[in-house]
C-alpha cells in the first residue's frame, strides 16, 4: 500500500470512530511541508495534529492499517488539552513566563522569518514563541508575530529581552554523548574513535534545547573544566555536540562527525546548520569555524 492509499484508508478508519478527523498540511522546520491527522473535539482549541509520515512507517511496519487506527485513538485519548488561548494571547501579563527562544537556520526557512520578529546570530536566526503545554509527549506552542506585539503593547526590544530572561532560569545538561546514546539505546555499544571527545548540551525536556547555545555562561564553564576551547556541531534543533579542541582532532575528523550527524539526525526536518562553530575561551564568543580559523590546542 503506497503512502497516498494508506492515508485516505487510514482517514476512514479514524473516522469511523471520530467524525472530526481530517488530513491538514502543515509546515515543519526548515519550510518542509508535511501532512497530519487531525482531530477536532468540541469544547477543546488545542487538538492533536498527528504526523503521517510517522504513521507511515509504523504501518510499513507491522502490516496492520487496524493498528495504526487504534493508536491514533489513543494519542487522542491521552493528549487532547483544554487551552484558555484567547485569554493567555490577550495578556502580556499572562504571557511572559510562556516566551522561549528558539534557534533555526536563517537560509533554510526565509519565508517563516518574513512573518515573524527575529534576531540574527552567524547563520541562524533567533525567533521567540509561546509554550502553551509542555510535558513529555512534547510541546504545543506558537511563534510570536508582530500583531501580537501591537496587541500587547510591547515593542521587540522588550519580547526579545523577556526571553532571554526566561532562558537564563532554564535548565540545561552537558553529558558525555556516548553515555546519552547507550542510555536512549537500552544496550552497550561498541567503542569508537571519539568515546569521550563529544558531550551533548541539551535541556531537560532535550526539546529545542539547542538554544543552550546562547548561554555562553554554561558553555564557558564547561570549557573551563576540560581545559580547552570548543567545537559546536549542530547536532539538530534540540540539541548541540561539544567537542574539546584538541591537536589530535582533525578537520577530517570533524567533517566525518558532521557526515554522522547528517545520516542519523533527519536534517529534512530537524537540521539547525551545515556548519561547525568554535568557542573561544579567550574571547567568550562563538563564530563559525573554517579551517582558517585560529585554535587554541591542548
Amino acid at each position: 500500500m503506497d503512502y497516498n492509499e494508506f492515508k485516505n484508508k487510514l482517514l476512514q478508519h479514524v473516522k469511523s470512530r471520530l467524525e472530526n478527523a481530517e488530513i491538514r498540511k502543515y509546515t515543519k522546520n526548515n519550510s518542509i511541508e508535511k501532512e497530519g491527522i487531525y482531530i477536532r473535539e468540541d469544547g477543546k482549541n488545542c487538538n492533536p495534529l498527528i504526523h503521517l509520515d510517522d504513521l507511515y512507517g509504523l504501518y510499513k511496519l507491522t502490516g496492520d492499517i487496524e493498528g495504526v487506527a487504534e493508536f491514533v485513538l489513543e494519542i487522542v485519548r491521552t493528549t487532547s488539552s483544554n487551552i484558555d488561548v484567547q485569554t493567555t494571547l490577550g495578556s502580556w501579563e499572562k504571557v511572559q513566563s510562556r516566551l522561549t527562544i528558539r534557534l533555526i537556520n536563517s537560509a533554510w526557512n526565509q519565508k517563516f522569518l518574513q512573518g515573524v520578529p527575529h534576531r540574527d546570530l552567524m547563520d541562524l536566526s533567533l525567533v521567540v514563541y509561546m509554550d502553551f503545554v509542555k510535558n513529555a509527549e512534547g510541546v504545543v506552542s506558537m511563534a510570536v508575530t508582530s500583531g501580537l506585539l501591537e496587541i500587547w503593547e510591547i515593542d521587540e526590544e522588550t519580547l526579545f529581552q523577556t526571553a532571554l530572561n526566561n532562558l537564563q532560569k532554564e535548565k540545561f545538561i552537558i553529558r558525555d554523548m556516548e553515555e546519552v546514546i547507550q542510555e536512549l539505546s537500552g544496550e552497550q555499544r561498541k567503542p569508537t574513535p571519539y568515546d569521550g571527545l563529544n558531550y551533548v548540551m541539551t535541556n531537560t525536556e532535550r526539546q529545542f534545547g539547542a538554544r543552550g547555545m546562547l548561554r555562553t555562561d554554561l558553555i564557558t564553564q564547561f570549557a573551563e573544566t576540560v581545559n580547552a576551547d570548543l567545537y559546536i556541531l549542530p547536532n539538530s534543533i534540540n540539541d548541540i555536540i561539544l567537542t574539546p579542541v584538541i591537536k589530535e582532532l582533525t578537520d577530517e575528523d570533524l567533517n566525518d562527525m558532521m557526515t554522522v550527524i547528517k545520516v542519523f539526525n533527519k536534517p529534512e526536518k530537524d537540521s539547525l546548520s551545515d556548519n561547525i562553530y568554535y568557542f573561544s575561551r579567550e574571547s567568550g564568543a562563538i563564530s563559525i569555524y573554517t579551517p582558517e580559523t585560529e585554535t587554541a590546542v591542548l
